[in-house]
């Protein structure tokens, strides 16, 4: 025999290395499986958390409609508050329902040519007749700002971020939005700065994983982040853009970038 040839295995070696690789075989099968039953149980509990709080928001709506001059301002106030809650649950709802697609390949989106100032405009509004302590500005964009992507995941991603601040900045601060085209890089940026907790610098990449919870210390720092900013980044980059936490002396400030359609 040929001193680099390999003897042989014997008979039971080859046996012990069949049984192992039929183990494999059926453990990676009843791993498909099980992502395959978690993935349909989430699908299942999503729909059916969708349908009734879509009716509920339905009926909200049409009661403050009908109802405009013979409740008191106080009362549709509150009609108003429960139909913002509403749409922050739907959003969590989409926000999971997409993630859950955009991890398995099973979604794609189709951008499309996006005003984002009117967009921007309209959850800025929303949030401060819901939110009276907090000042929400946003700042005048003195240059087209159209960009690709879709419009849907985009209104989402920007409710996701504004809607982030606003848990996190005390009464009496002040939530910022900014729209910027930037020609060189092709990109339109938006950003979105509060002075609320500060997100210390170590945890500015961490905070879009998914598996990262920040637990309270009681100093003032950002904590419980939720899904909204994991779904959000993950958007942003299927469409062809980028989110990103970056560095801030106070609060906190967000930089959505998506491909502009001008150029």
């Amino acid at each position: 025999m040929d001193n680099n040839e390999l003897a042989p295995l014997p008979p039971e070696a080859l046996a012990e290395i069949e049984r192992y690789r039929t183990m494999a075989q059926r453990a990676e099968r009843n791993l498909r499986e099980e992502v395959y039953l978690n993935d349909s149980l989430m699908r299942t509990i999503l729909h059916d958390l969708k349908n009734p709080l879509t009716v509920t928001l339905g009926n909200l709506q049409v009661i403050r409609m009908l109802s405009k001059d013979t409740f008191s301002e106080k009362t549709l106030r509150l009609l108003e508050a429960a139909e913002e809650g509403c749409r922050s649950q739907l959003t969590m709802i989409g926000n999971l329902a997409d993630l859950t697609k955009l991890d398995s390949g099973a979604l794609t989106y189709r951008p499309g040519r996006v005003d984002p100032v009117p967009v921007v405009k309209i959850h800025v509004e929303s949030l401060s007749r819901l939110d009276s302590m907090k000042t929400y500005l946003l700042s005048d964009c003195e240059e087209p700002a159209t960009l690709m992507a879709d419009p849907e995941a985009f209104t989402r991603i920007t409710r996701n971020l504004l809607e982030n601040s606003m848990r996190h900045t005390r009464n009496g601060g002040v939530i910022r939005a900014a729209i910027a085209p930037e020609p060189p890089e092709k990109v339109v940026r938006i950003t979105i700065q509060d002075d609320g907790e500060t997100i210390p610098n170590e945890w500015l990449a961490s905070i879009f994983d998914r598996r990262f919870q920040v637990l309270s210390d009681h100093a003032g720092k950002r904590r419980d982040v939720g899904i909204g900013l994991v779904y959000s980044r993950a958007a942003a980059r299927a469409m062809g853009g980028d989110l990103v936490a970056t560095p801030c002396d106070s609060g906190a400030r967000f930089e959505l970038t998506l491909p502009s359609a001008v150029g």
